[in-house]
């Protein structure tokens, strides 16, 4: 099973967010997957071979996990995209099951843009 990829345009200096749910697709169409004990981590970097990462979230800092409703929220404060230089960046969503098992559940690209109004 290859991982979905998707891309992302953030505009630097402003509060950034997406909401998703998942859905189980082995079982009654329309289940939702129970993420209660899972936790989650999101690394974005500007290459993927980058020793540091450009912002790193985790499910207790910037992802949101829903338990039994199946979503996940991921947010970046206006302060987070400022210090982020203008340009393009890779990242991976991965998360971990109760047992340790780990799930690249999203990768793909982000396009930080730049600000034009100052205040």
């Amino acid at each position: 099973m290859s991982t979905p990829r998707v891309h992302f345009e953030v505009a630097c200096y402003s509060e950034w967010g997406v909401s998703m749910t998942w859905y189980v697709t082995t079982v009654a169409a329309g289940d939702k997957k129970n993420l209660t004990g899972y936790t989650a981590a999101m690394d974005i970097r500007r290459k993927a071979s980058d020793s540091t990462a450009l912002a790193a979230l985790t499910s207790s800092s910037g992802i949101t996990l829903g338990g039994s409703a199946g979503t996940i929220n991921l947010a970046l404060t206006d302060v987070q995209t400022a210090a982020i230089t203008p340009g393009m960046a890779v990242f991976d969503l991965e998360l971990i099951d109760a047992a340790g098992s780990n799930l690249r559940l999203l990768e793909g690209t982000m396009e930080f843009t730049p600000s034009v109004t100052r205040n």
